[in-house]
């Protein structure tokens, strides 16, 4: 965005602070009210995990990493997105 605006020299003279300003956990929300909020959620854990295991998931990462991040800016991404605890239960 920033070098479609200002160009790509006010892009290039930019870099991204190690330590991020703002730190937020996404979530998939499902109302409590709909009764097919079940069978979404195993849809959706399942279409991810099937995505993880083909590595495509990986492959979409890394595409947006190397498309749209530097350096900083993908070290942060591949700890939040790559790393992150695979156990379902800890994202309630």
């Amino acid at each position: 965005m920033i070098a479609h605006h200002l160009g790509p020299e006010a892009g290039a003279r930019l870099e991204f602070h190690p330590r991020p300003l703002r730190s937020a956990l996404y979530h998939l929300p499902f109302s409590r009210d709909d009764p097919e909020a079940g069978r979404l959620k195993r849809t959706f854990d399942r279409g991810l995990a099937n995505l993880r295991e083909s590595g495509r998931y990986q492959e979409i990462i890394e595409n947006a990493l190397n498309a749209h991040s530097s350096s900083a800016a993908a070290a942060i991404l591949e700890e939040k997105l790559v790393n992150w605890d695979e156990d379902p239960s800890s994202c309630g």
